[in-house]
């Protein structure tokens, strides 16, 4: 908003009065705000008993080169709004007001009234192309399908287990990213993705559509330690532990074997927070020998704990 002061309009009033001979005049103390979607002037009702009304003419330039009278009829109070196109940018008016008498008579021109108004149109919604698993890490790719100069960033979005969106940009991305990578991720977890446009007034895009992907650990798994192997009436029981990291998302696999040479999965694929299985095909009379393999989420195995004996296997042992 801008404000004229009285001095510099009084001047100026004389000064034009009197190159132009003509005695109705100026309008005084005129102010202009700029809302959304419109322009709101306001100014000093004259004390001349000479004035009807008052016009109102914008320019979009200085000098007014194309100046246009935007009041349809001469405005009798002391306000005057005008609508305008809500702006995907600050788009700046300037406004200029005078004074008509009854005959038809007109001031000059006051000085010009800077309205700006405000940018309230969201950028379009990013088209999120691609969000590419990794080693830990997960990279976003995306496009902007219309640029729009006023884009001053983008914010990025994740959408974690327990269903809440989680800001991973605080401060933003600038206006010319298009690629984004999240290392603060957990192999073998999903996470969906949505990237947000932002101007630079701060109005904020629909979130581009969601995409999701979980990411991979190419370290190799621990290996496990076999603790025990307990005989009961269900069959043998095999429990062991970890020493190590294990990604979530590991699986661990009991094998046995009838020689000690030759190992056969006999369980089905177990999550690594599960330390026990019971072979319920055992016959307590054979002699087995027990060993723990874990595979990571990407698919790598890691070394197999050393084999354990069963009761039969270790009698057989000490015979030979």
């Amino acid at each position: 908003m801008i404000r004229i002061s009285i001095a510099a309009m009084v001047i100026s009033m004389v000064s034009l009065a009197m190159s132009s001979g003509n005695s109705i005049p100026l309008p005084l103390m005129i102010e202009g705000k700029g809302e959304v979607g419109q322009a709101r002037l306001r100014w000093m009702k004259s004390p001349s008993s000479e004035v009807w009304g008052y016009e109102v003419a914008r320019s979009m330039f200085l000098p007014d080169s194309g100046l246009t009278i935007v009041s349809l009829e001469p405005v009798t109070d002391t306000t005057f709004v005008e609508t305008l196109p809500l702006a995907s940018v600050p788009i700046t008016y300037w406004y200029r007001i005078r004074a008509v008498d009854r005959r038809g008579n007109t001031s000059p021109w006051s000085l010009p009234v800077r309205v700006v108004l405000p940018d309230v149109v969201p950028p379009q919604r990013p088209q999120l192309e691609e969000a590419v698993p990794g080693d830990g890490i997960i990279t976003l790719r995306w496009s902007q399908p219309q640029p729009e100069r006023d884009v001053a960033g983008f914010f990025i979005y994740r959408r974690d287990d327990d269903g809440n969106d989680v800001l991973l940009t605080r401060t933003g991305l600038p206006a010319t990213a298009r690629i984004y990578a999240d290392s603060n991720v957990r192999a073998g977890v999903y996470y969906g993705y949505a990237v947000v446009a932002y101007d630079s007034a701060g109005n904020r895009s629909k979130p581009s559509r969601r995409i999701t992907a979980k990411c991979y650990d190419l370290r190799t798994p621990p290996v496990p330690e076999v603790d025990t192997l307990i005989v009961t009436t269900d069959g043998i029981t095999i429990t062991w532990h970890y020493v190590g990291y294990v990604p979530e998302g590991t699986v661990a696999i009991v094998e046995r074997s009838s020689n000690g040479e030759t190992y056969t999965p006999i369980s089905p694929l177990l999550p690594a927070t599960v330390w026990r299985y019971t072979d319920g095909s055992a016959e307590i009379t054979e002699a087995y020998y027990y060993r723990i393999v874990l595979r990571s989420p990407a698919g790598i195995y890691g070394k197999p704990s050393v084999a354990r004996a069963s009761a039969a296997a270790r009698r057989t042992q000490q015979r030979r």
